[in-house]
């Protein structure tokens, strides 16, 4: 996928991770850097997904339910409530 500025995922993800700044459009701040890297990454994500059957939002901030809602649509067996609990580890927990 080609972001509006022309340039390609992998060319961003480069200059992001290097360092580098790639074009006039990337001279901003951090915090522009980051919006453009989400920006792109959420585009290169909804292309992968269009056309796609059984797909399904997923967000972090309700993961509990969301995933509760992942599993009975799948048909998933198990142990649901161990299950749930893995999202009450945190990680990175430094922040």
């Amino acid at each position: 996928v080609v972001t509006p500025e022309g340039r390609t995922f992998s060319q961003q993800h480069f200059a992001l991770h290097s360092g580098f700044v790639m074009g006039d459009s990337l001279s901003g701040s951090a915090h522009d850097l980051a919006l453009d890297y989400i920006d792109t990454a959420e585009a290169n994500i909804e292309h992968f997904l269009r056309g796609k059957t059984g797909r399904m939002a997923f967000r972090l901030e309700n993961a509990k339910a969301d995933f509760t809602a992942f599993w009975d649509r799948i048909g998933a067996e198990g142990d649901l409530d161990t299950a749930l609990t893995a999202w009450d580890t945190s990680h990175n927990a430094s922040r």
